[in-house]
């Protein structure tokens, strides 16, 4: 698992208060085997940033989630 796959796995597990399943599948021929973000270009372009965190879009992202659940 890549390093930011695993934190975003341990970041869910710590948010939820659970223990998820998951494993690797082989690498397809479509797949990068590498792959880094560098926004500064971008940020000094535009003059934004993001605003939250990444912990805190996931936060956001699971409230959804529950409170789809229970509309449903």
């Amino acid at each position: 698992v890549s390093q930011s796959r695993y934190i975003l796995i341990i970041t869910l597990q710590q948010k939820m208060k659970t223990e998820l399943s998951y494993s690797n599948i082989p690498w397809r021929h479509e797949d990068q085997k590498f792959f880094v973000a560098n926004c500064t270009k971008f940020e000094k372009a535009t003059k934004w940033s993001p605003k939250i965190t990444k912990e805190e879009g996931v936060e956001r992202i699971l409230k959804q989630i529950a409170q789809d659940n229970k509309s449903a």
